[in-house]
């Protein structure tokens, strides 16, 4: 066996030679490894003149392995011809890819827009109108025809953005084309033409707590907070009294200035004629150039810049991020002031941007050359180069710099993401603010919106986006799970959805049952939020990719709408909005019935309306809130005027020692009726006022019953009667008020109008004697009370 074995090893060897390398150069058909297999051919070698077992071990083996590659043989000739197959298709499927990304730039080249033709249309249409409305002034209509103008001007601007939309709203490769919400005007974009950079200017910035503003003359004004010392008058406010330093009024800033920005974060810069940038406001990090000695929350103006300082000279452009300033110099350099890393990102900074002392300033650093254009945003960078290349830097977290990397922290340099570019947007799609005057308290949704989205136009026309609801790729980002794009995809705007209409509120007119409500929701898949506990129903709308509670809805017991109260967005028949002026307010609904000064600074105008009133609240001659309500507040419009501030001020013992201001209780209407919650020898109390009014010679007759409610426990206490006029603005007659009372009751008829009351707090009028009942009847001369 042995000799046989070894006879068959020698007179094979160079077969086995042979096969254990076609085993090697086949790898893909065996299990075995290279160093295996070139282990064993050295062993053949050393093998060579041994006759030992291992030989034959060597050959049954090497035999095996040998029909297995021979088996193997036809396995491998099917797997083969299989890739080869797969390699084809995919070929295919890459061509035609291929072929129909070709086809949809050429049709996207065939249907572009020529926006010179929409410019040279829009002044042709300008024309018409103005013309249309010299014609018909000469006929003397000239308030109907404005009105008819301006329907026709906006008619005209849909239909321009519905041609663009058209164009650029076709299907693509990646799905629909969004669309993008705008609330500026077409014109204001500047979409046609040459590249100006003056077109890119501020004029009326706003955020949440401030507006600037630059007059015709060059002049910059400014009002609002005055917290860190923005608006440069040399003075700052304290951080817990945001409204004793809120400046209702413009203040004057600077002269000559042709540009300004501002940041949520309380700094403003401003650009003056002669290319210098001046700065005020926080210090985040050494912003404004000064090294921090104290703290925010102190009165310290070494913290903040109070007055204006000279940041940066030959500056042609700057634009202001959460904690950083993005500066264009005059000879194309980019440099960035402050840091465009969040919060989030900074270490040791427990969730709050750097209020620590001593900070350094913080230097200008240059990020780029050759730039002609930059914008910003929260923490999001971009700069356009004179060969139309953009490049972009700073927080991409959600995929808003546009770079194609979805797991992407912090760009600490510019990338370069596209060519042919003309225009960039960080953010909202707009460069002025849309709103005229800010109020106290503003929602940052309707100040400069806060959209994690960049937006790009080419100069071929198309529009292209990345961000946040670009894209179906899913990441969670500060524990909030997001939808996104980091590639750049085709987009078109629309001023369609630009605002919160409000359009379902139609359908709910004062009396819809709560079961209606619902039900039309659902239909429409409209998103709500409901309380029964309150009986209130919320409903919000999606608004720019943010979910916003835009009405609520209150109920009665029965279950009947009663109120509807708007918060954000235009009133049900679209005719005003959150926002709006009290000029455009007055301009529509004329005069109103009644008024209501509220201590906060706040005026509630009211309005007949279908089944009940229109309550128009706005303060620094902007609306806040509309509401539409079964019940007029008349009733508290009387109370305000029949008790004084004083009976209703409290101030306890204590709150003397420790120098507290007393307290103003303010009046509530809840369901027509009038509540009053007091704070008595340290006992809670709740007062309820029925109102009631009655036509007389002189005026109006008005009867207010008290009850008060102790531990659950209520009681008719007080009679207030008194004549006032017409518009409820004065008292006429002298007012009586009978306390310590036990109920009371009106008596009107043909004859007279009486009121009759129980002197004995004790007891009721129905079980008050007649000697316990006290009558005060209603003369042409007022209230006159009778034995």
């Amino acid at each position: 066996m042995k000799k046989e074995s070894k006879q068959y090893g020698e007179l094979n060897e160079n077969d086995l030679k042979i096969n254990m390398k076609a085993v090697y150069e086949g790898m893909k058909y065996q299990s075995k490894s290279k160093q295996e297999l070139l282990a064993r051919i050295q062993q053949i070698e050393l093998r060579k003149n041994d006759t030992s077992s291992e030989e034959t071990h060597d050959y049954v083996y090497l035999n095996l392995r040998n029909q297995k590659k021979i088996e193997g043989r036809g396995v491998s000739f099917l797997k083969l011809g299989a890739r080869i197959l797969t390699i084809a298709a995919v070929i295919f499927f890459v061509s035609v890819l291929i072929y129909n990304v070709h086809i949809r730039l050429e049709k996207q080249k065939e249907a572009a827009v020529d926006l010179n033709e929409v410019d040279q249309i829009n002044k042709e249409n300008k024309e018409q109108n103005e013309n249309k409305e010299q014609n018909e002034n000469k006929q003397g209509e000239h308030n109907s025809q404005n009105s008819d103008s301006e329907q026709s001007h906006e008619n005209q601007q849909n239909k321009e953005s519905n041609q663009i939309n058209e164009e650029y709203g076709k299907d693509n490769l990646f799905g629909n084309e969004r669309e993008v919400p705008v609330r500026v005007s077409m014109e204001e974009l500047h979409l046609t033409g040459e590249f100006r950079l003056s077109d890119c200017y501020l004029t009326n910035v706003v955020q949440p707590e401030n507006q600037y503003i630059i007059d015709k003359e060059g002049i910059l004004w400014g009002l609002g907070d005055n917290r860190a010392g923005q608006l440069g008058q040399s003075v700052q406010g304290y951080f817990g009294e945001a409204y004793v330093d809120y400046t209702k009024e413009p203040v004057k800033i600077a002269e000559n200035v042709v540009h300004v920005d501002a940041s949520r974060n309380y700094f403003a810069v401003y650009l003056t004629e002669d290319g210098s940038l001046y700065g005020m406001g926080a210090n985040f990090d050494g912003l404004m150039g000064i090294k921090q000695v104290g703290s925010y929350f102190n009165h310290s103006i070494d913290v903040c810049a109070i007055r204006p300082v000279l940041l940066m000279k030959d500056v042609a452009y700057a634009r202001c991020g959460e904690y950083h300033i993005l500066v264009l110099k005059k000879d194309g350099t980019v440099w960035k002031i402050g840091d465009t890393k969040d919060d989030s990102q900074k270490p040791d900074s427990m969730g709050t941007i750097d209020w620590y002392e001593n900070t350094p300033i913080s230097e200008p650093k240059k990020m780029l050359e050759d730039a002609i254009y930059i914008s910003t945003d929260s923490f999001q960078c971009a700069a356009i180069r004179s060969d139309g290349t953009l490049w972009t830097w700073g927080d991409n977290r959600k995929g808003v710099l546009g770079t194609g990397n979805y797991e992407e922290g912090t760009v600490e340099t510019p990338q370069q993401i596209a060519t042919d570019v003309n225009m960039v947007w960080l953010g909202e799609v707009a460069f002025n603010s849309t709103v005229t005057k800010i109020t106290y308290g503003m929602r940052q949704s309707e100040a400069r919106l806060p959209i994690p989205q960049m937006i790009i136009q080419k100069k071929d026309g198309t529009f292209w986006g990345c961000g946040v609801g670009f894209g179906e790729y899913e990441k969670i980002v500060s524990g909030e799970k997001i939808k996104l794009s980091a590639d750049l995809v085709p987009v078109g705007l629309t001023s369609k959805d630009s605002q919160i209409m409000n359009h379902e509120l139609r359908d709910f007119p004062l009396g819809t049952s709560y079961f209606e409500v619902i039900q039309y929701l659902k239909k429409k898949q409209i998103s709500y939020q409901a309380f029964e506990v309150s009986n209130e129903i919320e409903i919000s709308h999606n608004y720019f990719g943010n979910q916003y509670a835009c009405s609520v809805l209150e109920f009665s017991d029965s279950g009947k709408l009663e109120t509807i109260e708007i918060g954000f967005g235009f009133s049900p028949e679209g005719k005003i909005r959150v926002q709006s002026s009290v000029e455009e307010v007055q301009s529509i609904y004329g005069e109103e019935d009644i008024s209501l000064y509220k201590n906060n600074g706040s005026i509630i105008k009211e309005y007949v309306y279908a089944n009940g009133y229109l309550q128009i609240s706005s303060r620094d001659g902007a609306v806040t809130n509309i509401k539409i309500s079964k019940y007029s507040f008349l009733p508290q419009v009387i109370m305000e005027k029949l008790c004084s501030k004083e009976e209703r001020t409290y101030q306890s013992e204590q709150d003397k020692l420790m120098e507290i201001p007393p307290t103003i209780n303010e009046f509530e209407l809840q369901n027509g009726k009038v509540i009053l919650y007091e704070t008595v020898d340290s006992q809670s109390l709740t007062r309820q006022y029925q109102v009631e009014t009655i036509p007389c010679k002189l005026g109006k007759a008005v009867v207010v019953t008290r009850s008060t409610t102790i531990d659950n426990e209520t009681k008719v206490d007080q009679l207030i009667l008194s004549i006032m006029d017409d518009k409820f603005d004065k008292v006429l007659a002298k007012v009586i008020k009978l306390n310590a009372i036990g109920g009371s009751h009106i008596s009107i008829n043909e004859q007279e109008v009486s009121v009759e009351y129980s002197k004995n707090p004790k007891k009721i009028i129905e079980n008050a004697s007649d000697k316990e009942i006290g009558k005060i009847y209603l003369t042409d001369d007022g209230w006159v009370e009778r034995n």
